[in-house]
């Protein structure tokens, strides 16, 4: 029996050098003939070795560490299970919103660079991608990160390959790829069935596509496994989606009692960045309810206490609720203001459309609403297509135009 967990040891880190030769073969664009021709073996050798087939001796393995720029190759495989480990660690800072201390665990490891080159390497690129994906780095260059390490998922534990699925989920949802994002979590789930993220991210996703049905079922698993890892954050996180599903079903009341009620919990735990999220997220409820008075006030307060930046949609709120209560120098008061804000770009055209609107201006706002509809549909933004339709009662034909 031990032999045979010898057996299986070795062949795990066969494995991982393989992975790491194979990656800076790459990188520096050598071919394998290229590769063969510096360590004096053959193309043969050199693929076996690649694919896991063969560990090389530890000087061989020094050797090759060298060609690429590393002093040697540290033969560390007792001290991955603690490293692992404290991956696992690091996901539970995310799971508690310990962003500082996350950043901070994560470059102790990347700073060590001696840990590139031995057992620990899969697990240093995907330290490399959770920092990547965690400060929302361009989605190309995370494609290509992934495109390295999804050949090699075999490198990884179960919980380790469901963060690189959740990582990719949450990259695909900031950017509006709900399908793709909805597939990457799906399967971060069945890697790891109770990680509360995958699922919460899952839940999320399943409410920006309107899958009511789907995005509930996840939340009532999600309350389960909230029990587990009792995070405070996340369970505000799970009852603000489930209000804004409910809000985007009609139940409006139900979902102002939830908001409020959290808003107030919020409020007793002095927590700013949840008071700022459900005053942004009070603002739209009564916003979409009608309730034009009560949305410019949360709006307000939402953008007295923003935590980082101010959501543009925030302006659009306050704007366009002047404008339905007839309070139209206060509504041009209002566009002045954010003037010179980096609005987003739908926006920087509803606005304006907004103004000629209440100017009796139909031609000028057509246009605005046109190329705001455009942006939104260019921006995978399926609401904003259908509240400006349904704000302004226009008619969007076949043809692209707005009939009044």
């Amino acid at each position: 029996m031990k032999n045979n967990e010898n057996k299986i040891n070795e062949l795990n880190l066969a494995c991982i050098f393989g992975f790491f030769m194979n990656y800076h073969r790459k990188e520096k664009g050598w071919s394998l003939e290229n590769m063969g021709n510096e360590l004096f073996l053959s193309y043969s050798t050199i693929r076996r070795i690649e694919n896991g087939e063969f560990l090389p001796e530890k000087k061989e393995r020094d050797h090759i560490a060298q060609l690429f720029g590393y002093d040697s190759f540290l033969d560390n495989p007792f001290q991955i299970e603690e490293y692992n480990r404290q991956i696992l660690i690091i996901r539970q800072e995310q799971t508690f919103r310990n962003n500082q201390r996350l950043f901070k665990k994560i470059r102790s490891f990347l700073n060590v660079r001696a840990l590139k080159a031995s057992y620990f390497f899969p697990q240093y690129l995907l330290l490399q991608f959770y920092e990547n994906v965690m400060n929302s780095k361009e989605m190309n260059s995370l494609l290509r990160s992934l495109e390295i390490i999804l050949p090699y998922l075999y490198c990884f534990s179960k919980e380790q390959q469901a963060i690189v699925y959740d990582l990719m989920g949450s990259a695909y949802l900031n950017n509006n790829y709900f399908v793709q994002a909805i597939d990457c979590f799906q399967k971060a789930a069945q890697q790891n069935g109770i990680d509360l993220l995958a699922h919460i991210h899952l839940a999320m996703a399943y409410q920006y596509l309107k899958r009511d049905h789907e995005c509930f079922n996840e939340l009532n698993f999600c309350k389960q496994l909230l029990f587990q890892c009792g995070s405070v954050y996340r369970m505000f996180q799970i009852s603000q989606i489930e209000a804004l599903v409910r809000a985007e079903r009609g139940e409006l009341g139900l979902a102002k009692k939830i908001l409020l009620n959290l808003y107030k919990e919020a409020g007793r735990l002095k927590d700013d960045y949840l008071i700022n999220n459900l005053l942004n997220n009070l603002a739209y409820v009564f916003f979409i309810s009608e309730d034009y008075l009560n949305a410019i006030l949360y709006s307000k307060e939402a953008m007295r206490k923003s935590y980082k930046h101010i959501d543009s949609v925030l302006y659009l709120y306050i704007v366009y609720s002047y404008f339905k209560t007839d309070q139209l120098d206060e509504m041009n008061n209002a566009i002045q203001d954010c003037g010179q804000e980096p609005l987003e770009t739908h926006i920087q055209f509803l606005i304006p459309g907004i103004k000629a609107w209440s100017e009796k201006n139909y031609k000028q706002a057509e246009e605005k609403f046109y190329i705001a509809y455009c942006e939104s549909k260019l921006r995978k933004e399926t609401d904003w297509k259908v509240w400006i339709l349904n704000w302004y009662h226009v008619k969007f034909e076949d043809n692209l135009n707005f009939c009044f």
